[in-house]
């Protein structure tokens, strides 16, 4: 209900034309990863209990410029100008920042 008190009688559309990913290329022992030196025991062995052994890493890149490239790779691959979007839609690493 907006606030003159009306109802939207239909769903805004909503449209996946492309998904794009992209990873580093070079993995990582997950033991190696300096970010664990700053974590409480807890979540250390949290952390290590998640069944991942290997992370890609990059040490160049942050998760933003990560999801740019991957971003631009759906963007191209559906054939969409970045202009004609209307959201986009970032999941954050399961890693922790340094």
């Amino acid at each position: 209900m907006g606030a003159e008190g009306t109802f939207r009688t239909t769903a805004p559309r909503v449209a996946i034309n492309a998904v794009g990913r992209r990873l580093p290329d070079r993995p990582r022992p997950l033991a190696h990863l300096p970010e664990l030196a700053g974590l409480d025991e807890a979540e250390r062995l949290t952390c290590r209990g998640l069944g991942i052994d290997t992370v890609a890493v990059d040490d160049g890149l942050t998760a933003v410029g990560l999801a740019e490239r991957a971003a631009r790779d759906a963007l191209d691959t559906a054939g969409i100008p970045a202009a004609a979007l209307g959201a986009l839609i970032l999941v954050e690493p399961r890693a922790p920042r340094p």
